[in-house]
C-alpha cells in the first residue's frame, strides 16, 4: 500500500515537470531579418545658374562715299573737270582785263581721243590736263606761250604776271593784285563761281617736278628749299580746305626759255548744293 501511493507520487512528478520542459523543434526557429528597404530616389541635377549673355548686334559703320574729286556742285547739275570743253572768265578784279582762257580737257580718267595725257597736251592740239592732286583738290595744266604765232591756252595769264620779262618785283607786284578776282568756269556749260585766293611762281627746280609729279603740287610749292615768288601759305593750307583747283602754266625764264618758271593760281570754288 505504500508502494501504490510512493508510485502515484513518482509518476505526479513526472508529468508535471514534462509539461515546464520547452519544446524543441525539429528546426531551428530563426529570427525573420527584415532588410529595410531603401528607397533610391533619383537625384536631380542642381540647376547652374548661367550668366546669359545679351549681345548687341554690331553696328557696321556706314562707309562714307567715297567722293569723286572732279565733281563739283553746281546747283542741279554736276560740273565733272575730268573731260569736256573748259572755258574761264573773270568779271572783277585785276584779272577780269585778261583775255578768256579755253581748252578742251582730257584727264587720267578720260584721256579722249589720245593714247595718253602726255599726247594730248602735246604743242598745238588746244588741250588741258585736268588732275586730282594727293588733297583732293584738281590741278589743270595749260601751256602758254605761243606755237606757230598762236597763243596757247594760258598766255593770256602768263602775259598778265610778266609781259616780256618783267623784274622779280613787278610779278611779285602782279600776283599780289591777282588775289580777289572773280570769275565763272565753265566745263560742257555747267558753271561755278570761283575766286583766285592764292597765286605763285617757283623757279625751274620746282616746275620740274611738278612737271614730273603734278599730283604732289602742294608740297613741291610749299618746300622751302625751292625759290618761289607769292605767298606760300594759302598753299600750305589747301591741304586741308580739300577740293580748290589750281591753275598751272609755264613762264618765260632767262634766254627766252618759254618753261622756265611755273605759276600756280589757285581758285576757291562757290559749290552750290543741289535744290532738295
Amino acid at each position: 500500500m505504500k508502494r501504490l501511493g510512493l508510485l502515484v507520487i513518482v509518476l505526479y512528478v513526472l508529468v508535471t515537470v514534462s509539461c515546464n520542459l520547452p519544446v524543441s523543434s525539429a528546426e531551428e526557429i530563426k529570427p525573420t531579418v527584415v532588410s529595410p528597404t531603401v528607397t533610391l530616389e533619383t537625384l536631380e541635377a542642381t540647376p547652374t545658374v548661367q550668366a546669359t549673355v545679351v549681345r548687341e548686334p554690331t553696328i557696321a559703320a556706314t562707309p562714307a562715299p567715297k567722293v569723286n574729286p572732279y565733281i563739283f556742285d553746281a546747283g542741279d547739275f554736276d560740273l565733272d573737270i575730268s573731260t569736256g570743253s573748259f572755258s574761264l572768265r573773270f568779271d572783277e578784279g585785276a584779272l577780269a582785263k585778261v583775255e578768256e582762257i579755253s581748252a578742251q580737257l582730257i584727264s587720267p580718267l578720260n584721256t579722249g581721243d589720245y593714247e595718253n595725257t602726255s599726247e594730248g597736251l602735246s604743242l598745238g592740239t588746244g588741250i588741258g590736263v585736268s588732275r586730282a592732286d594727293n588733297y583732293g583738290n584738281i590741278l589743270l595744266g595749260f601751256h602758254s606761250g605761243y606755237y606757230k604765232d598762236t597763243p596757247l591756252q594760258a598766255e593770256p595769264l602768263r602775259f598778265y604776271f610778266e609781259q616780256w620779262g618783267a623784274s622779280d618785283k613787278a610779278v611779285l607786284d602782279k600776283l599780289g593784285r591777282a588775289l580777289g578776282s572773280n570769275g565763272v568756269l565753265k566745263v560742257d556749260g555747267i558753271e561755278v563761281n570761283v575766286s583766285v585766293v592764292a597765286a605763285i611762281r617757283v623757279d625751274s627746280a620746282a616746275a620740274t617736278e611738278i612737271q614730273l609729279y603734278p599730283e604732289k603740287v602742294l608740297d613741291i610749292v610749299t618746300d622751302e628749299k625751292y625759290a618761289v615768288i607769292g605767298d606760300r601759305i594759302p598753299f600750305d593750307i589747301a591741304k586741308n580746305n580739300k577740293h580748290g583747283i589750281m591753275l598751272n602754266f609755264c613762264g618765260w625764264g632767262p634766254d627766252n626759255n618759254y618753261s622756265y618758271f611755273r605759276y600756280v593760281v589757285l581758285l576757291d570754288v562757290l559749290e552750290m548744293p543741289q535744290t532738295p
